[in-house]
């Protein structure tokens, strides 16, 4: 899996037309004034997420090869006859061994492996590679919603087509199931085999159709080599530096503060990021949607 993953971040996962017609945003609450100050994204394991279904898989799949590789490791059958024979004598070991594979009981041990090992992909993942998630397009009530604070956030544009996203790491869309059920993980298959790297591929970007309104794309960026600093409740937060052209648009909630209004200009004016670049939400007189003008630093109200 490791190895796969690594392969695959070299590769793009948009077109180039998709790329150069992109804006991808982020939506933040109060810490997103932390990112335009530091210019940095966290980047976090899939095992911190809050979508218990993420990176977890569901197991099917018989005894592959790989899993019963102990059968022709010498070693291991000599500490297995061992095993059985202080339990009693043993006619005939090799009949022994046949039974035990195709027995009810060794087949459902063999099930509940495979479902630990699908949920242990997730925390084995975790500890090389993480995730920076965007949104697909800046008017999304939803996201105000959930990701933005109530719209007392903001949220910020980043140019999809930016050496950024060549060098340090490939955008990849989600892909989301129409069923409720899960994507599942074929345990008999192995690295090499036919469909395999379809199905590992499948494993880092598919989502349940719930989470269809965030039309979400991702990176996928190695741990190593990121700055680390401990978060809250001291869980390791890792992140990524990214240079201010990467900015495309800066877009205050329309129930910002003005104290959040003021630092936010601040810190643009700190990186250089021109002004023409900020943006203020603000609900549409006759529609649900909002609309955006630019340097505005008055709110309306409903």
């Amino acid at each position: 899996m490791r190895q796969f993953l690594r392969k695959q971040m070299d590769e793009p996962k948009l077109s180039e037309s998709d790329e150069a017609a992109m804006k991808i945003y982020k939506y933040f609450d109060w810490r997103g004034v932390d990112v335009l100050r530091m210019l940095q994204l966290k980047v976090t394991p899939p095992d911190q997420f809050n979508d218990p279904f993420e990176f977890t898989p569901a197991a099917i799949g018989g005894v592959g090869d790989s899993d019963l590789e102990w059968l022709t490791n010498e070693e291991a059958l000599q500490e297995l006859y061992k095993e059985r024979q202080a339990k009693g004598p043993v006619p005939d070991f090799k009949l022994w061994i046949k039974q035990k594979v195709n027995d009810p009981d060794f087949a459902t041990s063999f099930t509940a492996t495979m479902t630990e090992n699908c949920h242990n992909l997730c925390k084995e993942v975790s500890q090389f590679l993480g995730l920076i998630c965007f949104a697909s397009e800046r008017n999304n009530l939803l996201m105000w919603s959930h990701y933005a604070n109530g719209h007392k956030g903001l949220a910020i544009g980043f140019n999809s087509d930016h050496r950024f996203f060549k060098e340090f790491a490939r955008i990849w869309r989600v892909n989301y199931l129409s069923r409720d059920e899960r994507f599942v993980w074929d345990s008999s298959l192995n690295p090499g085999d036919e469909g395999y790297d379809e199905m590992a591929e499948r494993f880092v970007l598919t989502k349940s159709h719930h989470w269809r309104y965030e039309g979400e794309t991702r990176v996928l960026p190695q741990l190593a080599g990121l700055e680390r600093r401990l978060i809250s409740d001291g869980i390791p937060g890792y992140f990524c530096a990214f240079p201010p052209d990467l900015i495309e648009e800066v877009i205050i909630g329309y129930r910002a503060s003005s104290v959040t209004d003021d630092v936010i200009r601040r810190a643009m004016v700190l990186h250089g990021i021109s002004e023409n670049k900020l943006l203020r939400a603000q609900p549409h007189p006759s529609k649900f949607e909002l609309r955006f003008v630019q340097g505005d630093r008055t709110r309306i109200s409903l």
